[in-house]
């Protein structure tokens, strides 16, 4: 009989509730099998799954539940709500527009009317797409700036920050296109420069970068940015005393400054060029008239005091920041004018 009473109360449970036996998961305190997508409605007092069976407590009226269905909650609502028959989500038309705000009058600004649902209800307050206004030469461009107000730089013009390195975001203005690079105040690296002065700040320019730069501070745009030395500097020329030159390669006799009767010598690398000998004449403006290298690879000259009237022995002044040790190559002194100063 015991056993017999045991059986029951077991037989019972399941009749209660056959839908849950034999699926695994944990019961919450209304023991509705959470795992498998239940949860307790209070109105029915029964477990369940609220995308199948409607709960008044999920909703407040039919409008809500339909209007939280279009908005993409899977939930279950009523064919009977509010004496209307449902027989469609849209059945009950589009619920109250959200207050927008004005669309801004903006220049070359476009208003973009908000998207609908399902049942052709306007979803938000749509949207306001602006394009950059175009800049000429010398026109504003960049920055940060409202939406309307932003300017490019017509075709072949780039945006150039003019206002230096201690403002941030500012605008800037259109200009021709720099083949090189900039500075921090956006003027165009001169090709080929070695020592770049920005009118501010002095820097070594080395592989189209600015470095060693000076830390002097300058608030406004600076002016009278220039190249203080360039690889053009270096190229070396054929002085007017000289003999014989060597031309990295083979060793040529000089007549009336031009290289003639060379040697024809293969090199699979080019040396330095340099004056081998001069004439041993009166020196001539830009002669060498000082040459020594550490390594001994030019002949040494020492005619410091042998220039002509009206210049002086003395490195290139383009040349005289470069950190060196010798007077070798490019660098040897020669006799360069001095009038005017």
């Amino acid at each position: 009989m015991k056993l017999f009473t045991i059986l029951s109360g077991f037989l019972s449970v399941i009749h209660a509730q056959p839908t849950l036996i034999g699926v695994g998961g944990q019961l919450d305190d209304n023991n509705c099998l959470t795992g498998a997508g239940y949860s307790w409605c209070e109105s029915s007092k029964e477990c369940i799954r609220i995308w199948e069976t409607p709960c008044k407590g999920n909703y407040s009226n039919c409008n809500d539940c339909l209007t939280r269905q279009r908005n993409g909650e899977n939930l279950a609502c009523p064919v009977s709500c509010d004496n209307v028959m449902v027989q469609d989500p849209c059945s009950l038309g589009c619920p109250p527009p959200v207050p927008c705000p004005m669309a801004p009058d903006l220049p070359n600004c476009e208003h973009i009317a908000p998207p609908t649902d399902n049942c052709g209800c306007n979803v938000g307050c749509g949207t306001t797409q602006c394009s950059p206004q175009i800049s000429q030469e010398g026109e504003t461009c960049g920055g940060f700036m409202a939406p309307g107000y932003s300017h490019t730089c017509a075709d072949g013009l780039e945006c150039v920050n003019t206002m230096g390195p201690y403002i941030a975001d500012a605008p800037g203005s259109c200009h021709q296109v720099c083949q090189t690079f900039r500075d921090a105040w956006g003027n165009c690296v001169d090709e080929n420069c070695l020592e770049w002065d920005d009118g501010c700040n002095t820097c070594s320019v080395v592989n189209n970068v600015l470095t060693d730069c000076t830390e002097e501070v300058c608030y406004a745009n600076p002016e009278n940015s220039r190249c203080h030395s360039s690889s053009n500097d270096l190229t070396p020329t054929i002085p007017p005393s000289c003999a014989s030159w060597f031309d990295g390669c083979n060793t040529c006799m000089v007549e009336n400054g031009q290289p003639s009767a060379c040697t024809l010598m293969m090199c699979f690398r080019m040396a330095e060029p340099y004056c081998q000998s001069f004439h041993t004449g009166d020196l001539q403006v830009n002669d060498i008239c000082y040459r020594f290298c550490e390594d001994g690879s030019q002949s040494q000259i020492n005619r410091q005091t042998d220039c002509p009237l009206g210049t002086q022995c003395m490195s290139n002044p383009n040349l005289v920041s470069m950190v060196v040790y010798d007077t070798c190559g490019p660098r040897a002194k020669k006799c360069i004018s001095i009038k005017g100063h």
